[in-house]
């Protein structure tokens, strides 16, 4: 019955949530039966806040009231303790598309041929190297919250929750879905194999999930449940492709464990950069810098690994791929190739980082866990165009005035230009709806760790975030990390104690190998959590957050809330507002769907998928892999067969 009176109100449903036009009884009603509507929508209104299933909440920011980022110098890595880059890299940084490592045609070095060969991350001494330390375990953060709560005045939110980067990006992803309604990624910059616009990929869709726990002081951490991560050998070797970027050759030989030198070096620090927004304390990881940059001169190393390697890790867990990129464009083999997958799934997370830590770009080198084959280096400048360039069908210009003067900033054009104030006006909403939320749920639970799940969705009715928490005691809080731990963590003290009696890849082949024994007990848990939990109204909670866009005081009806160009020439004459509705839902049954849905969707990516591990030869003719398998897997043939026929 509920469903078909929905169906029977869309007009109404429409009209409120500015989609008008996409109805043609509202396009073509009369004064009167608009009149007539707007009694209706108030009805409905009324109808649905007295509802025993819901309790709405209604907020609204703006460009002058939304939350300011503030760094906080007075905390962060000094300048001198940030490694630059080595052999020759820092060129890089200011030579803008793709460098080869090395030339396809003559076989030149572009850069130091120490980089050719990437050592296995068996022969890495990891136990060198300090491992990450989530928000919930670092005590410098709970000490600068209370520093700050201790010097804050009547203006000045306290701090309420410290999170990392790591722990936050999953999360804003699903805000920026809801505020810019599936907005399109902009890659009409791409060759003609690739489409002009692109989303995200189903994994980037999956519903993020943190665990919020108090760690005195009324400080909360928000931390990222990690029991659903699965690219374990590709994070750690991240950690060692970062250290032969930075570091000298013969610096950086002396964290292996074949290294000829006498001399162990040093362990190596985390460096971090904190900024607050709000009552959020937030911090980020100083990988690299340059002088020469503009603003800190910060910028976020990653280590990208080849199509062949991310889509087909079950298999290159055994067998690293030969796979190779030879060209600029193209649908394989390609860098064009790798940037467009990025956009599809790593780079947001990417971009968020780098905004978090007040970073200029992200310096990207492509390789295969073999060799490195290339870099390039976005800045965020360019980076915020691919995900807040796109506002609909492009129309010809038709006044030459508007041709001369499109342009912005460090020889943007205008769009550009707005694109970067688009992304950092929605990072600030983003912020401030989920402190909203946080505030709403600390309440409820009176201070109990929770566990929070987000997922941004979209119905007939149009785009909306679902949020569930559901309170865990100190046995489930332990379960998840142990959990976590089995899956994903390799912390130094575990691999320093695993550099003989086992090597990293041969656990990671362990631990690949029982992925389905994992997702059973995941399962499991997350199903103890919720029937701990859902009886109790103070124990499990679900909101829905629908957001509105007004520009200059008008309700925006279009797809993808874009403000007028003039913002940036005369913000005093314009203004954007968003509103946002955060409804309270009760009904056991409805919460227990999505919770079970959310969970089931996170959880199929632990479920193993066979592949014939032992077959190497014509590895691209097996049955049980999936048509880009075996085509990635080609072509790593490929590359093998043109090293013996070429000797390259």
């Amino acid at each position: 019955m509920t469903m078909r009176y929905c169906m029977l109100q869309r007009p109404v449903f429409w009209a409120c949530r500015g989609y008008a036009s996409n109805s043609k009884e509202l396009q073509n009603s009369s004064r009167k039966k608009k009149t007539r509507l707007k009694q209706d929508v108030k009805r409905l209104h009324k109808s649905i806040r007295s509802s025993p299933h819901r309790k709405i909440y209604q907020y609204s920011t703006s460009l002058e009231d939304a939350h300011k980022y503030n760094p906080l110098p007075k905390y962060c890595a000094p300048s001198s303790e940030i490694p630059d880059l080595r052999h020759n890299l820092d060129r890089v940084l200011f030579s803008p598309g793709v460098h080869y490592m090395q030339d396809p045609r003559t076989r030149k070095y572009n850069f130091s041929s120490d980089l050719k060969d990437i050592p296995s991350i068996d022969n890495f001494r990891f136990d060198l190297i300090a491992g990450f330390v989530p928000p919930n375990k670092d005590p410098l953060m709970v000490k600068i919250g209370e520093e700050l709560n201790a010097s804050s005045n009547e203006n000045q939110k306290s701090i309420k929750y410290f999170s990392s980067t790591s722990s936050m990006t999953s999360t804003l992803k699903h805000f920026h879905m809801l505020l810019s309604n599936y907005r399109p990624c902009h890659t009409s910059s791409f060759s003609q194999d690739f489409s002009s616009t692109t989303i995200f990929s189903k994994s980037m869709k999956c519903a993020a999930f943190n665990v919020i726990a108090p760690k005195g002081s009324g400080i909360l951490s928000v931390d990222a449940d990690r029991s659903t991560d699965t690219e374990i050998a590709l994070s750690l070797l991240g950690h060692e492709l970062e250290l032969m970027l930075t570091a000298e050759t013969e610096e950086f030989e002396k964290f292996l464990k074949n290294s000829d030198s006498k001399e162990s070096p040093a362990p190596l620090p985390n460096n971090y950069q904190y900024a607050r927004i709000g009552s959020f304390l937030m911090r980020s990881q100083s990988d690299a810098k340059s002088d020469k940059l503009p603003g800190t001169g910060i910028f976020d190393l990653k280590t990208r690994a080849v199509c062949a390697v991310r889509h087909d890790i079950n298999y290159n867990n055994y067998h690293l791929t030969n796979y190779e990129i030879t060209r600029s464009t193209g649908l394989y083999e390609s860098f064009e190739r790798e940037l467009f997958d990025l956009v599809r799934t790593g780079l947001w997370k990417y971009s968020m980082q780098a905004r978090i830590g007040n970073m200029d770009g992200i310096f990207i080198a492509y390789h295969n866990m073999r060799r490195f084959f290339g870099f390039q280096y976005l800045p965020t400048t360019e980076i915020d165009h691919i995900f807040h360039g796109y506002d609909g069908p492009g129309k010809s210009k038709q006044n030459y005035d508007d041709v001369v003067n499109d342009f912005g900033n460090h020889w943007q054009t205008k769009r550009e230009a707005l694109s970067s104030f688009m992304a950092d006006f929605e990072f600030r909403v983003s912020m401030e709806i989920w402190q909203t939320i946080l505030d709403l749920i600390t309440k409820e639970t009176n201070n109990r760790p929770f566990r929070l799940i987000t997922k941004c969705d979209r119905n007939f009715l149009g785009t909306y975030l679902d949020v569930i928490a559901t309170v865990v005691d100190e046995d489930m809080l332990r379960n998840l990390s142990t959990l976590a731990d089995d899956i994903v963590t390799l912390d130094k003290e575990d691999l320093a104690a695993t550099q003989k009696d086992e090597l990293p890849m041969e656990r990671i082949i362990r631990m690949a190998e029982s992925r389905s024994l994992h997702h059973k007990r995941m399962l499991s848990l997350n199903k103890e959590i919720f029937d701990s939990c859902i009886d109790d109204q103070s124990k499990c909670l679900m909101f829905r957050i629908t957001a509105t866009h007004y520009f200059n005081g008008k309700l925006f009806r279009g797809k993808y809330p874009t403000p007028p160009i003039e913002i940036l020439d005369k913000p005093q004459d314009n203004t954007w507002e968003v509103k946002y509705h955060i409804n309270r839902i009760f009904n056991p049954q409805k919460i227990k769907q999505c919770y079970n849905t959310y969970v089931a969707e996170a959880a199929s990516n632990l479920q193993d998928h066979p592949v014939n591990r032992e077959n190497t030869e014509k590895a691209y003719m097996d049955q049980n892999a999936t048509h880009l398998q075996r085509l990635l897997r080609a072509y790593s043939a490929k590359s093998e067969k043109r090293k013996k026929l070429y000797g390259v």
